[in-house]
């Protein structure tokens, strides 16, 4: 029963999380052009934001799983898989900038893809023994 509680919440969070997240980055790929073009911004820079809010969706998704793995004690799995985010962002930055500076959001979308992805199958790992974990901190 204890499982299925934290199953249930898990569950919660995430579509909260995901839903709040899409709403934010559909409202800016919307709204962003027009701002864009009132404020005088480049093709360039909307090309960026439009990366960088599909990014963030994958972020939200990262950020709730380790809130929750956090709260089961699951912190270190977490804290390589954004070391490896990291090192993602970096080296392809650092590969994709010569092409040109809106490149580099690329390597953010693909980081944070990543760290969702891993953090989600460490949550789908850990989510069945949650309450074992959980008790245990005790």
């Amino acid at each position: 029963r204890v499982n299925e509680f934290f199953a249930k919440r898990y569950k919660k969070l995430m579509l909260a999380s995901i839903v709040t997240s899409c709403c934010v980055a559909v409202s800016l790929n919307l709204l962003g052009p027009e701002l864009m073009t009132r404020l005088g911004a480049s093709d360039v820079s909307l090309k960026i934001l439009t990366i960088a809010s599909l990014g963030n969706v994958f972020l939200s998704i990262f950020v709730a799983n380790s809130m929750f793995a956090t709260f089961l004690n699951g912190v270190k799995a977490l804290a390589i898989i954004a070391l490896f985010a990291t090192l993602i962002l970096a080296l392809g930055g650092f590969v994709l900038a010569p092409g040109g500076f809106e490149n580099i959001a690329y390597a953010f979308l693909a980081s944070t893809a990543v760290s969702a992805v891993l953090s989600f199958l460490y949550m789908m790992r850990i989510i069945n023994s949650a309450s074992s974990i959980f008790f245990a901190k005790f």
